[in-house]
């Protein structure tokens, strides 16, 4: 080989070298340049927890209130029941009161048509003392006659 030759291919390789390494920088600098697209984050496991935890306090909240407006239907349904059932009661008394007013006024004219006991025990103990003095009345009477009589026929004997 050469002198030449020798420089040519020494000159080639480093230009080789050179040039590889050149084109490395190039791609480096190209990769710098050029935006690079993000990167697919991986689902952590805090994230994953804080995600679940959030989904699993949703879906049981939903739930949750389903089944609280269904026991508030179901309550509210069984008030409205026991209001109806007091309302009637209520009605029911309110006619056993007019009809014992009723009764009460009713008997307060009886009481006050008849004779209460008293009044009637002293009635017939007035009725027993005029008795009394009509048969002692008459029992005077009758002696009264028997002994007009007894003098009757004593002067009609004597006559």
């Amino acid at each position: 080989m050469s002198f030449g030759a020798a420089s040519r291919l020494a000159l080639c390789r480093t230009s080789h070298f050179s040039t590889r390494a050149a084109l490395r920088t190039a791609e480096k600098t190209t990769l710098k340049l050029t935006t690079p697209k993000p990167a697919k984050r991986p689902v952590g496991g805090f994230r994953g927890g804080v995600f679940g935890f959030i989904l699993g306090a949703a879906v049981t909240g939903t739930y949750g209130l389903y089944h609280l407006v269904e026991q508030y239907e179901a309550s509210n349904a069984l008030v409205l029941s026991s209001v109806n059932e007091l309302e009637k009661s209520t009605v029911q008394i309110r006619d056993y009161i007019e009809r014992i007013d009723a009764l009460e006024a009713q008997l307060v004219l009886v009481n006050e048509q008849f004779v209460q006991v008293s009044k009637l025990e002293s009635f017939s103990g007035d009725v027993r003392r005029q008795l009394d003095l009509i048969n002692k009345e008459y029992l005077e009477t009758k002696s009264l006659l028997s002994k007009l009589e007894n003098q009757l026929a004593l002067k009609a004997s004597s006559l």
